[in-house]
């Protein structure tokens, strides 16, 4: 969904208020995680999935259900931060 002209010069308005008003929390929040990082924390997420579907795996060798339901919990919760972030569809 895109924004309107007048929606942006409202959220711009917004955004230059804030900034006279406290100069530090502007600088904070114009410093957005590089590009590089987004692909640091994708492939990290990743990974953590790789591990919980092997621990999910283990658990259902093992026949230990604490394990299994705890790991599949975690592949869940994984995938959907990936998701929400937009990094579970890119190839």
């Amino acid at each position: 969904m895109q924004l309107t002209p007048r929606e942006r010069r409202a959220l711009r308005a917004i955004e230059e208020a804030l900034a006279a008003e406290d100069p530090a929390l502007a600088g904070l929040l114009s410093h957005w995680p590089t590009p590089w990082r987004a692909r640091l924390v994708r492939w990290g997420t990743w990974a953590a999935v790789v591990v919980a579907a092997i621990l999910l795996l283990v658990g259902l060798v093992l026949s230990d259900s604490w394990l299994f339901v705890g790991a599949l919990l975690t592949i869940v919760v994984l995938i959907t931060i990936l998701r929400r972030a937009g990094g579970g569809t890119r190839a």
